[in-house]
């Protein structure tokens, strides 16, 4: 998820991601499947179920009411919502595209468009009464997508009308969107996790290991590749998609130099090599891509060149050495500098290395 993919050739390419070989297929499916890992849980309170973030606030639907719960990013409670007559919210999706919530009713298989204070918008009915169980927004169009405890799950107009659906196979109860890789993640009653294509084509399957009774409201941000999900009794499992992992790479910053003092009003560049070692051969660094602390790298001279391959630590291999502006906003009391960047076929990279910032004079 969230995968970008440049430079694709048709053959098979492993890559060794943090002690995890990861498959990328190049040529035919260009969608691989995302593999998801425990790495938190919250004890929240009793009856959980949809759970929606809207970029600074989470919303925590619970059985016993008829609102929800907004919660801060450190999952501390900031007050609730009500919604009168609107019945509990067993599953909850924030649309970024009008600043709105949509809500399921399962009793009546009613989906609601709310406002963030409370105010019923608007709502329709699917027909399908104690089977209804997730909804999520698709942020490009504002259409739903809606999970059924039957297993249906169901594509539809912000209104109500169907535009498509399909069987997963599954016991649904909760419903995610990926906006980064256009696709659908569905989580079942035995906590098992499915990605789909929008038009029902299986990409994958995982169980997951949800701390509590029963995994019910989920929630995926694309841009952090974490997956939330609530249970029964108020446990929260945040789980990670390792397969979004940077691979980590060895870099020196101003070879030759130590402590790697850097004046912040210098201007200049900051010469940075990133390493070639026995697991990784910075000759398929994309230059171009290459960032330290935010700041690009500069083109060298006419030939407008971002890298050149020297041997900066006599060990035999080339390593690639690129010039970074130093128009990076330091820390005075930093440390360490990271360096991020992308191969030629667009998988991450990470490095990190020590810094001494000179204090100006």
């Amino acid at each position: 998820m969230g995968r970008k993919e440049k430079g694709m050739k048709s053959t098979m390419r492993k890559l060794l991601v943090s002690g995890a070989v990861l498959v990328l297929l190049f040529g035919g499916v260009q969608q691989a499947k995302a593999d998801f890992v425990f790495v938190d849980q919250v004890q929240l309170f009793p009856y959980t179920w949809g759970i929606a973030f809207d970029g600074s606030t989470w919303h925590i639907g619970q059985f016993i009411s008829t609102g929800w719960v907004n919660l801060d990013t450190n999952f501390v409670i900031q007050g609730s919502v009500g919604v009168s007559g609107t019945g509990a919210k067993r599953g909850l999706a924030y649309d970024s595209l009008t600043d709105t919530m949509f809500a399921v009713r399962r009793d009546t298989g009613t989906i609601y468009e709310i406002g963030l204070d409370g105010t019923v918008i608007q709502q329709f009915n699917t027909g399908f009464p104690f089977s209804l169980n997730g909804v999520a927004t698709d942020p490009t169009d504002g259409t739903l997508w809606l999970a059924y405890f039957s297993g249906l799950i169901e594509h539809r107009a912000r209104t109500g009308s169907l535009i498509s659906s399909f069987s997963g196979g599954g016991s649904w109860t909760g419903i995610a969107f990926d906006h980064a890789t256009d696709t659908l993640l569905a989580l079942d009653t035995t906590d098992r996790l499915f990605e789909f294509r929008k038009d029902g084509t299986l990409l994958g399957q995982q169980d997951l290991a949800v701390a509590g009774n029963n995994g019910l409201g989920l929630e995926y941000l694309a841009d952090s590749g974490k997956l939330y999900v609530t249970s029964q009794d108020g446990v929260l499992s945040i789980f990670e998609d390792s397969s979004l992992a940077s691979f980590k790479v060895d870099i020196d910053i101003k070879p030759g130099s130590y402590p790697n003092s850097i004046n912040p009003n210098a201007g200049g560049v900051i010469s940075v090599a990133i390493l070639t070692t026995a697991d990784f051969d910075a000759s398929t660094v994309d230059p171009e891509t290459v960032q330290l602390e935010g700041a690009g790298a500069r083109g060298k001279g006419k030939s407008g060149r971002y890298g050149s391959m020297e041997d900066v630590d006599g060990d035999g291999d080339l390593d690639l050495v690129v010039q970074i502006e130093n128009v990076i906003e330091w820390d005075p009391d930093a440390t360490e500098a990271t360096l991020t960047g992308e191969t030629n076929d667009g998988i991450a990279i990470q490095g990190t290395d020590s810094v001494n910032i000179v204090p100006p004079e």
